[in-house]
């Protein structure tokens, strides 16, 4: 295993903060043979100077800057200039386990699956308190079983993020896969579920090897500008897998798909009002558009609402529409 070389990709905007602990923990693997690749997206702190230090004391360091771009162009980069038979993303302000990369490896070459994603904490940094994104079950799956499982796995960690996984480069490469720039959100699960189009199967590991920060302060300040044209690309790509499967031919399936699809309708409804800079009217006419959208018809074919204020909203929408 010592022969094989592991592409890491760390994207990096102002986290002077905490970059010396990520890239720490990435140096320090037991496994070294590493093609640490870290892009600098325009950071207007003192980031750039810390990772420009990391690369003068290791050579497998490779260190870019460009100018701001998001983390989906970042990472991009990162993809064009690795090197290594798979490759891992990692979060600047997060940290990994010394053996996260062997642990990873050896998973993906004994077990012979196209994808390894491992169970991680949550440390809130507002609070200090640690969770964990699930209990402690390892197990191979099938693709199939995975999207047969889909927001199960959605809510247990295991679709959206990059970083608790190793992927084969030859899968990316062969396949031209990238991380859409044209959204702001949702961009991670995206990606791996274009991924997961051309995998067979995948081992979800029980042990919590990546440590993932949250800075409740800054998500709850945060608009979503366009929430649903975003939220409308993210479902076109999740169900062409679930078709692929015939999976939404099931009755119970669709209506939890709905269900999910619902959750994010009242979060685009939410930020739609929240815009201070779109007009009323205007408002008015995006409101009406999304309730005329025909995935938005069939969710109201299909979920009959748990609660007063969605049966409420349910109502809205067909009147709107």
């Amino acid at each position: 295993m010592d022969d094989i070389k592991v592409s890491i990709v760390v994207p990096v905007y102002n986290s002077e903060k905490y970059i010396n602990h990520c890239l720490d923990s990435i140096i320090s693997q037991d496994f070294d043979n590493l093609d640490i690749i870290i892009i600098d997206d325009g950071s207007t702190d003192n980031s750039f100077a810390v990772c420009k230090d990391y690369k003068n004391r290791d050579c497998r360091v490779k260190l870019f800057k460009q100018q701001n771009k998001g983390v989906s162009a970042a990472r991009n980069k990162g993809i064009n200039e690795a090197i290594g038979e798979y490759i891992v993303f990692i979060d600047s302000d997060d940290y990994i386990e010394s053996n996260f990369i062997s642990s990873l490896l050896k998973l993906l070459i004994n077990e012979s699956v196209d994808l390894v994603i491992t169970n991680y904490k949550i440390i809130n940094t507002a609070t200090g308190i640690t969770e964990y994104n699930a209990k402690k079950e390892s197990k191979l799956v099938s693709t199939y079983s995975f999207f047969y499982d889909y927001w199960k796995n959605y809510h247990l960690g295991y679709v959206n993020a990059p970083w608790n996984k190793i992927f084969k480069m030859s899968i990316i490469q062969d396949n031209n896969l990238r991380f859409p720039t044209d959204i702001s959100m949702g961009e991670d699960g995206y990606f791996n579920v274009k991924y997961l189009h051309y995998c067979k199967n995948i081992y979800i590991y029980e042990e919590y090897l990546y440590n993932f920060r949250i800075h409740p302060t800054q998500s709850t300040k945060k608009i979503f500008k366009n929430h649903f044209y975003m939220m409308d690309k993210i479902f076109d790509n999740i169900e062409i897998e679930l078709r692929r499967y015939k999976l939404l031919e099931s009755e119970s399936f669709k209506e939890i798909h709905y269900v999910e699809y619902l959750n994010e309708l009242k979060l685009s409804l939410y930020y739609l009002f929240k815009d201070n800079t779109i007009k009323l009217r205007k408002k008015m006419i995006l409101l009406k558009s999304i309730c005329e959208e025909k995935r938005t018809q069939i969710m109201l074919n299909t979920v009959k609402g748990k609660n007063f204020k969605d049966m409420l909203l349910l109502f809205l929408i067909k009147i709107i529409s």
